[in-house]
């Protein structure tokens, strides 16, 4: 089996965003409400035509993507965040045939030795608390918690956990 993970292109776009649109179904099927809708696809678009967006291909097929953004200080989170800079992960999907074969975890691992080899020092995250599924998968990776709290959001409130891991 053939794995590679690198930035993804023009020709990518479509699957890529199907990918990031099904997992809110996902998420959702098994009462993870990190998402309620899919992210609109213009913000999904600029962040691909900025360079956000990446994937881990298997034998040659889309199987997971992630956004990897620089610069990125979520508000919300405001003095939880640390002083340094980081890399925000985001949007990290599998293509539905893909899951449970654990391509997320490679895909993970794939996104942090690319942003070592870019001199960066750490990643952060966020994502729903609820049951805790999201954030022991996370911890699984090798990620700490840092804060859990309540986002209020005009259209709902979000109980989210923040987490980071030093690369």
């Amino acid at each position: 089996m053939e794995m590679v993970f690198r930035q993804l292109v023009e020709q990518d776009f479509a699957q890529a965003y199907a990918i990031a649109r099904g997992a809110v179904d996902w998420l959702l099927g098994k009462g993870i409400q990190q998402y309620l809708w899919p992210i609109p696809e213009a913000v999904y678009r600029k962040r691909h035509e900025t360079g956000w967006n990446y994937g881990l291909f298997v034998d040659g097929e889309l199987a997971v993507v992630v956004t990897l953004i620089t610069g990125y200080r979520p508000a919300e989170w405001g003095m939880h965040l640390p002083a340094e800079p980081f890399v925000w992960m985001a949007t990290l999907a599998s293509a539905g045939a893909c899951k449970g074969q654990d391509l997320g975890r490679i895909a993970v691992a794939k996104a942090e030795e690319l942003c070592r080899q870019q001199g960066e020092k750490l990643m952060a995250l966020d994502c729903y608390y609820g049951t805790g599924f999201l954030p022991q998968y996370y911890a699984s990776l090798g990620y700490a918690p840092v804060k859990r709290m309540y986002l209020v959001f005009p259209s709902r409130t979000i109980d989210g956990m923040l987490m980071t891991k030093a690369l």
